[in-house]
């Protein structure tokens, strides 16, 4: 399977193997992405793991569960195409998307 690739925080883009994690977060954590912080550990209680993607790439996902579609209603910055990469399981994420850290 293809690299995931994260830009971060500071526009760099990162392009990660798929190993060593379970979901997104947790990739991007174990890489020391910028803008990724995952302090909730992956209960989908924080929003530190914020992402945003196309709108392309968003309808390619698996839909939302309802815990998560709520926290982001009360994330100031979140967009329609917003997701918690917390929620991302790495065997969900279909190859060439990109996702954008939203800090």
């Amino acid at each position: 399977m293809s690299p995931i690739k994260i830009i971060d925080a500071s526009g760099q883009c990162h392009e990660l193997p798929r190993a060593g994690a379970s979901n997104l977060m947790q990739l991007a954590v174990n890489h020391n992405i910028e803008g990724i912080d995952g302090e909730c550990g992956g209960c989908c209680s924080c929003a530190t793991c914020h992402v945003g993607l196309s709108q392309q790439d968003f309808e390619r996902l698996p839909a939302m569960h309802e815990d998560e579609q709520a926290l982001l209603e009360y994330v100031p910055n979140s967009t329609p195409t917003s997701r918690l990469a917390c929620q991302l399981k790495l065997t969900d994420i279909p190859e060439g998307l990109n996702f954008n850290v939203i800090s």
